[in-house]
């Protein structure tokens, strides 16, 4: 018997968008190619309401986020980073690899970024000429508010960065009408592909800003100084400079069109309608939910663990009777928390109820309820 993927991606995928990846290999250059790839990164557009680009690249959304923090600045120019979780720290490390000490705004893990936290931030660091922050914390739990932020972020005159790598295809993003400078996002989890995309948008104002930098974004595989100008020398052709994962592009593209027949709106209602019912039943076995002081992301729940308790307990009992994986808490929280994802096709009842019924009956065997 096959898993359930509950963890916070990659998740299952729809049976008809695995044919997709069973499909004949194609030349991944060519006007007839290039055709299928920019409407592809035109439903991607449409979903996101992108006032720029969308660049489709082979790789996890680690890459489109390395790709997006690097574009931020030139050499001296100072970032800033909001810190509350695993994933937005992730953002740090990258830019110590290149040499880069961003401005870090620290919150505690599990609280949200609030918009008058964010100005204060900005107001007292005017260098900072960029900013970027994770939507939704996989590690936590917790959504940040970006319509608020990039008000904010307007205002002080910044460029906004997103990691948007779980909420894209589930929570809705408007580039447009929210000022997001950059949206980096992944095939694998809000989108419901398999994994192996790395996904960038990038809106006219960071194009120019990228276009007009004394010197390239630094590497050659993860800058988007490169990928911009292969989109603008081959756009008809071979808009994207490697050999392209063809058919994780159908697959990419069936999840899209699945994605805009049933609406992003009623989708995002789906996953929180969900992720409502979970919590609210691991809070009446007495399993108290992490991120309580802020929005909690709808396509994934932290649940803290009953201090006698360790989570690959938990983890375990799931995965060897019930088939459902679900992961262990990132960081600090590993050991204390279970991360379960209900993303795509798991943000559905019957997973939801099989999933509880598992955790209920090893809570009984273990005395905790």
């Amino acid at each position: 018997m096959e898993n359930v993927l509950m963890i916070p991606g990659p998740c299952d995928v729809e049976q008809d968008v695995l044919l997709e990846m069973g499909r004949q290999v194609v030349c991944h250059y060519g006007a007839e190619w290039a055709d299928f790839y920019n409407k592809t990164c035109d439903l991607i557009k449409e979903l996101l309401q992108v006032p720029g680009e969308v660049f489709i690249v082979n790789g996890s959304g680690h890459l489109a986020v390395e790709s997006m923090v690097l574009a931020l600045g030139e050499s001296g120019e100072e970032i800033g980073i909001v810190d509350n979780g695993h994933f937005a720290h992730r953002m740090i490390e990258i830019l110590e690899t290149y040499g880069i000490r961003p401005k870090v705004l620290e919150i505690e893990w599990g609280k949200a970024a609030a918009p008058e936290q964010v100005d204060r931030f900005l107001s007292k660091n005017p260098a900072v000429k960029s900013l970027a922050l994770v939507h939704s914390e996989t590690s936590t739990g917790a959504l940040n508010p970006l319509e608020e932020i990039g008000c904010i972020a307007k205002k002080h005159g910044v460029a906004f960065a997103v990691d948007a790598v779980s909420s894209a295809g589930i929570v809705p993003i408007g580039m447009k009408n929210y000022g997001i400078d950059l949206c980096a996002m992944a095939s694998q989890k809000g989108f419901g592909a398999p994994p192996g995309l790395a996904i960038l948008a990038v809106s006219k104002r960071a194009l120019e800003i990228i276009r007009k930098r004394k010197a390239p974004t630094p590497g050659w595989y993860a800058s988007l100084s490169v990928w911009d100008r292969f989109r603008r020398e081959q756009t008809n052709f071979q808009p994207y400079s490697i050999s392209m994962a063809v058919n994780l592009i159908f697959a990419l593209n069936k999840c899209l069109r699945a994605i805009k027949e049933e609406g992003i709106e009623q989708r995002y209602k789906r996953h929180c309608d969900v992720a409502s019912m979970l919590r609210r039943e691991l809070n009446e076995m007495g399993l108290d939910i992490f991120c309580k002081e802020a929005e909690p992301t709808p396509v994934i729940t932290v649940a803290k663990m009953p201090e006698v308790l360790d989570s690959i307990k938990l983890i375990n009992h799931l995965k060897n009777k019930y088939n459902i994986l679900i992961a262990d808490g990132l960081g600090k929280l590993k050991g204390k928390t279970v991360r379960i994802g209900h993303m795509g096709k798991n943000a559905c009842r019957i997973n939801i109820i099989a999933l509880l019924y598992g955790i209920e009956e090893f809570l009984r065997k273990e005395g905790i309820i």
